[in-house]
């Protein structure tokens, strides 16, 4: 079956719009991204200077490497590795209480409020306070599991799409803005954490 004049044409187009938005990624991706992070990384690292130590020298490593992985364009593993670091900050701040850790992190998330740690800003502002509803956990349990269908997308500061690409589907389940969304709201939570333990 030959292509017609009008496919090969749109094809080409296609093409050329693919290799334009590699160029301008590989140019100017990193620089985005760092930029898009650089505020409340650099609010983290100044609480953990300010505040009692209290916490370990690898707390600093793990969320170091989310931002890392958010930066070279890693999506998924940046999600994963911001969370596990709220989840290690969840753990061992219900274990020093003598609270159950049960099973999950919303179960987690949901006992973290009654020992007063700051588990609002693991939510966005229109989300019900249910940990299991909200973005942080959906996006988290089918990334951590498998489940890559179910993941709650976010548009937001890092426009992924070009005009273009909103008739074709997505190349990656894990989108910049889902990514951005997560590393911010550990930040957050890890700065209010710190900003509590001073």
């Amino acid at each position: 079956m030959a292509l017609t004049f009008i496919q090969r044409l749109l094809l080409l187009f296609y093409s050329l719009e693919l290799r334009f938005r590699q160029i301008v990624w590989s140019l100017f991706g990193r620089t985005i991204r760092r930029r898009a992070i650089a505020p409340l990384w650099e609010r983290f690292l100044l609480t953990l200077k300010t505040g009692k130590r209290g916490y370990p020298d690898w707390l600093l490593s793990i969320v170091d490497e989310a931002r890392q992985e958010f930066i070279e364009g890693k999506y998924f593993s940046s999600v994963i590795i911001a969370s596990s670091a709220v989840e290690w900050v969840l753990i061992s701040e219900l274990k020093s209480c003598g609270k159950s850790i049960g099973k999950g992190l919303s179960y987690r998330i949901d006992n973290a409020r009654n020992i007063g740690l700051p588990a609002d800003e693991l939510f966005d502002k229109s989300e019900s306070r249910v940990a299991k509803d909200s973005v942080f956990v959906r996006r988290r349990n089918p990334i951590a599991h498998g489940d890559i269908h179910r993941i709650p997308h976010k548009q937001g500061l890092i426009k992924f799409r070009l005009p273009f690409e909103t008739f074709l589907a997505r190349r990656s389940p894990v989108t910049p803005d889902d990514a951005f969304d997560q590393i911010s709201k550990a930040l957050r939570f890890l700065i209010k954490w710190r900003i509590q333990k001073a």
